[in-house]
């Protein structure tokens, strides 16, 4: 995910929050030393292997297993390292419930169920001079570190991560405690919480102030549909769209007005659309905050949320003549676009 840009001399990440990154580019722009550990950590992770596994059967990667559309081709370790293969052991995530996804190329997050899980560890044990037959992950944050995923019997599955914030959201929020785990052979490993000073916390990622609630009539929906004439001219604040508003307007000029923090998913989107079936349930989430309004995505949905065309991961501030919308951003496909109007 972290790369170099030769021609605007500054690292770049492919996805947020990206703080490292950040680090480098303002802290450590003038600093040799850290700009050569920069270039380092790139190909460090270039050589990283994507999946490990053990003599004991415990397979570790950051993300999943090839999915089941790849099963078929996977018929020695050489195959295992193919680009489709090494792609989904770093991005494919873990569904906590169903048995089985349909695999979803379009875009490189997409999930697999238990039996999905259960079929890769019996396809790649057939060639391997070990078992397969239970996971260590990470991809997935979680509040509490970690998260045993009860469903997943016949071959077990944890996820792991050593953060303690919640990275999408912007500012927190986060527990006071990491985790570790340590290695238990024929199990899954043994997690351990170790605490953390609430202080440094608070220090390094202060919470916003959660913004006033607007007092709304109870009957009143959160999101609604309003002509789009009416956004011709912006009214003032006393009447029409308030002050600090939100206003999607869809592909056909038809419009939802969102006044306080809102999930949008295919539902919502389903009024403007056919092509509101690519997007997840729900697909992002629209909060506002000190800075503004701001859009969190969804890092269970299927495929990616669009902002000006660019995927993200975590959250990202809105401002007037944003476009919102989901697809691919790799395939350059971008389904039901929304344009941002902010009051």
């Amino acid at each position: 995910c972290l790369g170099y840009s030769e021609e605007k001399k500054e690292f770049y990440a492919t996805v947020q929050p990206a703080e490292f990154t950040d680090w480098l580019n303002t802290d450590k722009k003038a600093d040799p030393v850290w700009h050569e550990i920069g270039i380092q950590t790139i190909e460090f992770f270039k050589r990283m292997p994507r999946a490990i596994f053990l003599p004991d059967g415990l397979l570790i990667a950051h993300g999943g297993v090839p999915h089941t559309d790849l099963h078929d081709q996977i018929e020695s370790i050489k195959r295992l390292n193919d680009h489709d293969c090494l792609g989904d052991f770093v991005w494919t995530r873990a569904h906590e419930k169903i048995p089985k996804r349909r695999p979803n190329r379009n875009t490189r997050g997409c999930s697999f169920g238990r039996e999905d899980f259960e079929a890769f560890c019996k396809t790649a044990g057939k060639f391997l001079d070990k078992p397969v037959d239970r996971m260590l992950r990470g991809h997935d944050h979680y509040l509490e570190g970690y998260r045993h995923y009860e469903k997943y019997v016949e071959n077990p599955l944890l996820t792991l991560n050593t953060r303690c914030i919640q990275p999408d959201m912007m500012g927190g929020p986060y527990s006071n405690y990491l985790c570790v785990a340590r290695w238990v052979p024929g199990k899954l490993p043994e997690v351990h919480k170790i605490e953390a000073r609430v202080d440094i916390l608070e220090d390094i990622w202060t919470p916003p102030e959660e913004p006033a609630a607007e007092e709304t009539p109870p009957e009143e929906p959160v999101v609604k549909e309003t002509p789009a004439d009416e956004l011709s001219t912006p009214p003032e604040p006393t009447g029409g769209v308030k002050l600090g508003q939100l206003v999607l307007v869809g592909p056909d000029g038809r419009s939802s007005r969102i006044r306080v923090e809102t999930v949008v998913g295919q539902k919502a989107a389903r009024q403007f659309g056919e092509d509101a079936r690519f997007w997840h349930e729900p697909q992002f989430k629209l909060k506002h905050l000190d800075e503004g309004w701001a859009v969190f995505h969804n890092p269970g949905a299927e495929n990616e949320t669009l902002l000006n065309g660019r995927a993200f991961i975590g959250g990202k501030l809105l401002k007037n003549g944003d476009q919102l919308a989901v697809g691919r951003e790799s395939m350059g496909i971008i389904k039901l676009p929304f344009k941002v109007k902010i009051s």
